[in-house]
């Protein structure tokens, strides 16, 4: 269990702009910590890995972010468990994927992935976005809550549309899904504690959608 702490410990450093000790936190864990981790306490690994996910993002290493959660997460996930298991934390594979599936590749989608208007319908589906309050707020505890983590999908696929300039109704779904979204995290992350990190990314995430909202507004 102490291990789980290291994550956070790079998270602390790199709010408290000491980003020497958070890289070295950081390549100390995917070094020297989880190739010594049982692969099969997916749960366990998921905890240590989970906020390193984010400060890769946030320093534009989104690609090593994918990598490192389909390494540690999501292949042994599948090789031990499979189809029909399941973890806590399992809810929030894919979209976790498919948000880091969308900061990489902001430019020509690769084939080998699910068409983008695939994910754009399941992104618009009622029950998408809905999230088991623990889980969103344990989550946001480590980074990044559910909700949060969704209101960045919607808001990446949405720009996506509008900088190709396809029609604007499906976008205007996507923008108003996502600012709902976003809204709600903040409503319930702000209250929690341990939230801050993943607060100030969704706040930027709010912000963004809140001016495509208001693009929308002057288009067609």
């Amino acid at each position: 269990h102490a291990a789980q702490t290291y994550g956070l410990t790079a998270q602390w450093y790199m709010a408290m702009g000491e980003e020497r000790k958070c890289t070295q936190t950081l390549e100390y864990v995917l070094q020297h910590v989880m190739p010594y981790m049982d692969e099969k306490n997916v749960h366990n690994s998921f905890m240590i890995v989970y906020p390193l996910l984010w400060i890769l993002k946030q320093r534009g290493q989104v690609q090593e972010a994918r990598k490192v959660f389909e390494q540690h997460i999501r292949v042994p996930f599948d090789k031990h468990y499979g189809q029909g298991g399941t973890s806590f934390f399992m809810p929030l594979y894919r979209s976790v994927e498919i948000l880091l599936d969308l900061a990489t590749f902001d430019g020509e989608w690769p084939k080998g992935l699910n068409p983008i208007e695939e994910l754009e319908d399941w992104a618009l589906k009622q029950e998408s976005g809905r999230v088991d309050d623990t889980l969103d707020t344990m989550s946001a505890q480590l980074g990044r809550g559910a909700l949060g983590i969704w209101a960045e999908v919607m808001l990446l696929l949405a720009k996506r549309r509008m900088w190709s300039g396809q029609e604007v109704t499906k976008t205007r779904a996507l923008v108003d899904k996502g600012l709902g979204l976003a809204d709600l995290s903040l409503e319930k992350d702000r209250k929690e504690k341990g939230t801050e990190f993943g607060v100030v990314h969704v706040e930027e995430v709010l912000e963004e959608l809140t001016e495509a909202h208001l693009n929308l507004g002057w288009c067609c």
